[in-house]
């Protein structure tokens, strides 16, 4: 049984490390280098963790309006911190 699990498991990987090369074979036959595909990856990744901590934080905000929750110290000092 455990055989039969981990033989499509290692095709599928060697599948999937096939595609992610033949795709950027491609794009660099287009004009992208992998490099610039990396960087726009880690920009887009940027600017999504930005959004997702400015909506937890007016969530948050909204959620101690309406219960009047509060902080303590250390959970402020966390949700405070800036990533760099």
């Amino acid at each position: 049984m455990r055989r039969s699990i981990f033989v499509p498991l290692v095709v599928l990987t060697l599948l999937l490390a096939g595609c992610t090369s033949t795709y950027y074979k491609a794009m660099r036959t287009l004009g992208k280098e992998k490099r610039d595909i990396l960087v726009q990856r880690i920009k887009d990744a940027r600017k999504d963790q930005d959004q997702t901590k400015k909506q937890l934080q007016t969530t948050m905000e909204s959620f101690q309006a309406l219960t009047g929750f509060q902080l303590r110290l250390r959970e402020r000092r966390i949700a405070g911190r800036q990533t760099p």
